[in-house]
């Protein structure tokens, strides 16, 4: 080992795992190889509660605000009037979700998608689901996801994000959806917004600002069923390697997770961070680097990278 010129052996260097593990929040990270899958409602973020009664205050005041004064600015009340109607019309498109996945996809089940069918079960057992059926179709006009009111409920996959997926990835996809039935998304994005079919798009300019009123509470929703994978498949370095590829997909097999690092750390702490979170306002889904960072925080730094035979 070469010496400083003070004399002095230098400091030793941060390695990834402790590099990984300086959390910006006080509570320690759980452990989540022995979090037991009871555990499913603690996945949830206190901050979506927070979000989704500012966002209805938020939306109170602007409404109150236009009708206050309606007599002095009269598009306004045709303007409530029409985003009153989208919103119902929204509504009443999503719906109809469940029987076009059903016409149009292919049901994960003991006869097909054998290697899938068995991490549906072990899912749907853990964490004590109702009735779910799991689809998969390449169509791109519906989004991926869980949708439902009622049992049975559905989840839908893109048949080219699942062809990427090892069994490990796709329990952690998996586990995001169950869990968001568990903490009861589907329900409330039927009425405050969430992912709407590509069919309702046209409504969406008319909708927008209920978009960045309830952007925050769709974001910490995604947190929460962020958490929710990670407990399925109770790994993070997994939890992590799936964010990746969904996101940069086809090339997140290409990605290291201890490169990527640093990005997170520039993202959380750096100069870009306030630049990053005034990006991000009108989003339905946080930037990739701060799911990241969130799993981080939550659950500590990913698992050393398996050892290949030939090492």
């Amino acid at each position: 080992m070469v010496s400083s010129a003070s004399g002095e052996a230098p400091a030793p260097e941060q390695s990834s795992s402790e590099y990984w593990a300086s959390p910006r929040e006080r509570a320690a990270p759980v452990d989540v190889a022995r979090l037991p899958d009871a555990a499913l409602g603690s996945c949830r973020l206190m901050r979506e509660w927070v979000a989704l009664g500012g966002a209805l205050v938020l939306l109170a005041v602007v409404l109150g605000v236009l009708i206050l004064y309606r007599q002095n600015f009269q598009p306004a009340e045709l303007g409530v009037a029409g985003f009153a109607i989208a919103w119902v019309a929204d509504t009443a498109l999503k719906l109809l979700v469940l029987p076009r996945q059903v016409g149009g996809a292919v049901e994960i089940t003991a006869t097909q998608f054998d290697d899938l069918y068995p991490v549906v079960e072990e899912l749907r057992a853990r964490f004590d689901q109702p009735a779910v059926r799991v689809f998969v179709s390449a169509e791109d006009d519906l989004p991926t996801g869980a949708y439902g009111l009622w049992p049975p409920y559905t989840i839908r996959f893109h048949t080219f994000l699942i062809g990427s997926l090892n069994a490990e990835e796709f329990r952690f996809l998996l586990g995001r959806e169950m869990g968001a039935i568990r903490l009861g998304h589907p329900h409330l994005a039927l009425i405050f917004g969430g992912q709407s079919p590509a069919f309702a798009s046209a409504l969406q300019w008319i909708l927008l600002p209920r978009q960045l009123i309830f952007a925050w509470w769709y974001r910490s929703q995604e947190l929460s069923r962020d958490r929710a994978g990670l407990l399925a498949c109770r790994s993070v370095r997994v939890a992590l390697t799936t964010l990746v590829k969904v996101d940069v997909r086809p090339m997140g097999a290409r990605v290291s997770m201890d490169a990527v690092e640093p990005q997170v750390q520039e993202v959380a702490h750096g100069r870009r961070r306030w630049g990053e979170a005034l990006a991000t306002l009108g989003l339905r889904r946080p930037l990739l680097m701060r799911r990241i960072r969130r799993l981080v925080e939550w659950a500590g730094p990913p698992e050393p990278a398996p050892v290949s035979p030939e090492e």
